[in-house]
């Protein structure tokens, strides 16, 4: 394969990658300069670039197939994985992966590209769309505890509240597996929610009652930390709430 064809064929790719297919020869470093400047090829971040060539001129290049190229052990996971899973109830200009070689967030096209520690033991699943091929994610019950727990990066509550009313289903089993590696605070969240939802997900009672048990008879937790005024309290849950129960409600409708 010739440098031409590569870079016609290959929409976002590594100079890794470019090398391994068309050779290592100094002619192939001085072409994808050329097409740099010519515009065929457009430069991401280094050995990062998207291809402007052939089928692909004037084509812009899904987000998520630059992120997988960039990392192919990425997992994709809260505000993001809520966008692969269809859930997410706002457009956010960051593409958040966790992964085992976190490197610097760069920018493009008006996107943040963030990576953040892998998880061990996280819950994934394969997703599958012509955009981006072939990702890896968080399940959606992983997907809502890690929302829970960093909930500030995953947009905020009012964000993530609204973006779950679109679950139509989460398993309570997998939540519990889930919860095993989070603090108490998570669980606090993650309880108070899944009542809230009991009757929709049919969340069984004793789902409720092992959560309940994992929080601290004197604890206080915040459903928001980076709220300064609550307006509600859940008294089960020992949890501080950033709007009305009545608002909350309004959240949680789809």
């Amino acid at each position: 394969m010739d440098f031409a064809e590569f870079v016609a064929t290959n929409h976002v790719f590594t100079t890794q990658a470019l090398l391994e297919a068309v050779g290592g020869s100094p002619s192939v470093s001085v072409a994808l300069s050329r097409a740099a400047k010519s515009g065929k090829v457009v430069k991401v971040r280094t050995g990062l670039y998207v291809s402007q060539s052939g089928r692909f001129q004037g084509v812009q290049a899904d987000p998520y197939l630059i992120a997988a190229v960039f990392r192919p052990d990425a997992v994709f996971a809260y505000h993001s994985a809520l966008v692969l899973h269809g859930l997410a109830h706002s457009v956010s200009n960051q593409v958040m992966l966790t992964t085992g070689n976190v490197s610097p967030a760069f920018f493009y096209s008006g996107l943040e590209f963030k990576s953040l520690p892998l998880r061990p033991n996280a819950q994934t699943v394969t997703l599958y769309a012509r955009a981006y091929g072939s990702v890896t994610a968080t399940t959606r019950e992983q997907t809502l505890v890690d929302c829970m727990a960093k909930i500030a990066i995953a947009g905020g509550a009012e964000e993530v509240i609204r973006s779950f009313a679109g679950l139509p289903y989460a398993d309570a089993d997998a939540i519990l597996l889930c919860l095993d590696q989070y603090p108490p605070s998570v669980a606090s969240r993650i309880g108070w929610y899944l009542e809230a939802n009991q009757e929709r997900w049919a969340v069984p009672r004793e789902a409720l009652e092992a959560i309940e048990s994992m929080i601290p008879q004197k604890a206080s937790y915040k459903l928001d930390p980076a709220r300064k005024r609550f307006e509600a309290y859940s008294t089960r849950w020992r949890l501080s709430l950033p709007a009305s129960k009545e608002t909350i409600s309004t959240w949680m409708e789809f």
